[in-house]
């Protein structure tokens, strides 16, 4: 489904993470039929990426249809998790879960 880099791959299961997070959710598939998916770039610098690594593979996501990055914010909104996963990612996210969490859940 989708071809990621060892980095890009991290990240998206950070990313994956993150929205579970957010519903309480256990495993990717929790956020089927969900609408919180909604990222941000900075949940990668708070697991390790710095701020240039983040943008790159972030953009790396979007690029691979892991991510859509919402381009029309308004400006009031500045810092707000307007981004989202698409379903595609935490369907993938669901077949690797297990080795991300077995290893702790590694940061960058």
């Amino acid at each position: 489904m989708f071809n990621f880099t060892k980095n890009e791959k991290l990240a998206a299961l950070h990313l994956v993470d993150d929205c579970l997070g957010a519903i309480g959710g256990d495993r990717p598939m929790d956020l089927e039929d969900n609408p919180f998916t909604w990222t941000h770039v900075q949940v990668l610098t708070s697991r390790g990426w710095n701020k240039h690594e983040a943008a790159g593979t972030y953009g790396a996501l979007a690029e691979k249809k892991a991510i859509y990055i919402e381009t029309h914010v308004d400006d009031d909104c500045e810092g707000a998790y307007n981004d989202t996963i698409y379903d595609d990612l935490y369907e993938w996210a669901e077949n690797h879960w297990s080795e991300f969490v077995v290893n702790g859940k590694p940061k960058k």
